[in-house]
C-alpha cells in the first residue's frame, strides 16, 4: 500500500460515475429512513424501521458497487447487469452476513469499544468473498478473517474508517453549527453527498484490500 495504491482508490471510488451515483442513491435512503430513527437509538419503536432497511437494501447497494470497484480495479467486468445478477444470487447469503456480522460487532461494543470494533473490521470484507468467490456465509467471514489477519492491514483498515468517520462527523458538526446561514435543504444536500464519499471511498478501499490481499 503506498501513495499511487491510494491515488488509484481514490479516483475509482469518486470519479467513476456509476460507483458515486449508487453511492449517492444509498446514502440518501440511509439518511431520511435514519430520521424515522437513529441506529444505536435502540429503545425508539421506529429503529426497527431503521435497521430492516439497512439489513434488506445493504446487500442491493453493496452488489451493484463492489462488482463495479472490482472492475474498475482492473479485475474483471461490472456493468449493471452483472451487479444485479450477483445481487441476486447471493442475496440471501449477504442479509444473513449483514445480520451476523451486526450482531457480532454490537456484541462485541457491549463489552467493550475496542473488541467491537476489531471484530467489525475482521468481518468487513465477508460481502467481496460472497460477491466475488461465491463464498457461503460461514466461509465468507473465514475468508475475511484470514484477510486481515496481518498487523499492518487491520492497521490500514482502522486508519482509514477513522479518517472517513472522522471527516464526516466533523462536516457534520459544521454544518450543524452553520445551519441558521442556509436552507435545511442545503445541509440536507451536504450530508448525503459526505456520506456517499465515505461509502464510495471505504468500499472501494475494502474491495481493493480484499483484490490485493487474495494475490499475496
Amino acid at each position: 500500500m503506498n501513495s499511487a495504491w491510494f491515488k488509484r482508490i481514490i479516483r475509482a471510488s469518486l470519479l467513476d460515475p456509476y460507483l458515486i451515483g449508487t453511492s449517492f442513491a444509498f446514502s440518501a435512503v440511509l439518511f431520511f429512513v435514519n430520521q424515522q430513527a437513529n441506529l444505536y437509538d435502540i429503545q425508539n419503536p421506529n429503529w426497527v424501521i431503521t435497521m430492516g432497511v439497512l439489513i434488506l437494501a445493504s446487500p442491493i447497494a453493496h452488489s451493484l458497487f463492489l462488482v463495479r470497484a472490482r472492475a474498475v480495479l482492473g479485475h474483471g467486468t461490472g456493468s449493471l447487469r452483472d451487479g444485479i445478477e450477483a445481487g441476486a444470487a447471493f442475496y440471501p447469503r449477504l442479509v444473513l452476513g449483514e445480520i451476523g456480522v451486526s450482531l457480532a460487532a454490537a456484541a462485541g461494543l457491549f463489552l467493550l469499544i475496542l473488541p467491537g470494533v476489531y471484530i467489525g473490521i475482521r468481518l468487513s470484507l465477508y460481502k467481496q468473498a460472497v460477491l466475488f468467490d461465491g463464498k457461503t456465509v460461514r466461509e465468507a467471514l473465514q475468508e475475511s478473517m484470514v484477510r486481515t489477519a496481518s498487523w499492518p492491514v487491520i492497521g490500514w483498515i482502522l486508519l482509514v474508517l477513522s479518517v472517513i468517520y472522522g471527516m464526516e462527523i466533523l462536516i457534520g458538526y459544521l454544518v450543524y453549527l452553520a445551519g441558521a446561514s442556509f436552507p435545511t435543504g442545503v445541509g440536507i444536500a451536504i450530508a448525503i453527498v459526505i456520506s456517499a464519499a465515505g461509502f464510495s471511498l471505504l468500499n472501494a478501499f475494502l474491495t481493493a484490500v480484499y483484490l490485493e490481499r487474495g494475490e499475496g
